[in-house]
């Protein structure tokens, strides 16, 4: 019978050794508890301190001012102006497609986002967008 201690090893090796995910690691702690508890009938196990595996961090993918500035001259019309919005105010698809006028302040330049990412509510910046489509930079 496998002790606290070999338990904990193996959970380690599963993320040092093996390079297991996350999901990997507790699916395999959730097995062994079960063989434990339910087959071996051993309600009291400790578990010694083990390696636990780490979600990765996931980095945000953003558009270099040239890359924006190749895609935003092959737009027009509302496509262009939903773009102008994402890139320029940092606004997200659903946040810019659910816009009302209401929400936009020109006179402080700024826009109200209702209802963004976590329900939560928000202001940004509103961009400077001329008339031929280009975000002048500042």
């Amino acid at each position: 019978m496998l002790t606290g201690d070999d338990i904990g090893d193996f959970l380690s090796h599963l993320v040092m050794g093996k390079h297991v995910s996350v999901s990997t690691q507790q699916q395999a702690l959730s097995a062994l508890v079960f063989l434990y508890k339910k087959v071996f009938g051993h309600e009291q196990m400790s578990i010694t301190d083990w390696l636990k595996a780490r979600k990765p961090k996931k980095l945000p993918v953003v558009l270099s001012e040239a890359e924006a500035s190749r895609i935003l001259a092959h737009l027009q019309g509302t496509p262009l102006l939903t773009a102008q919005l994402m890139y320029g105010a940092g606004l997200r698809l659903k946040e810019t497609l659910h816009l009302r006028i209401k929400d936009v302040d020109f006179d402080r330049k700024k826009i109200l986002v209702r209802e963004g990412k976590g329900g939560k509510e928000r202001v940004t910046l509103l961009p400077n967008i001329s008339v031929d489509g280009s975000v002048p930079a500042d």
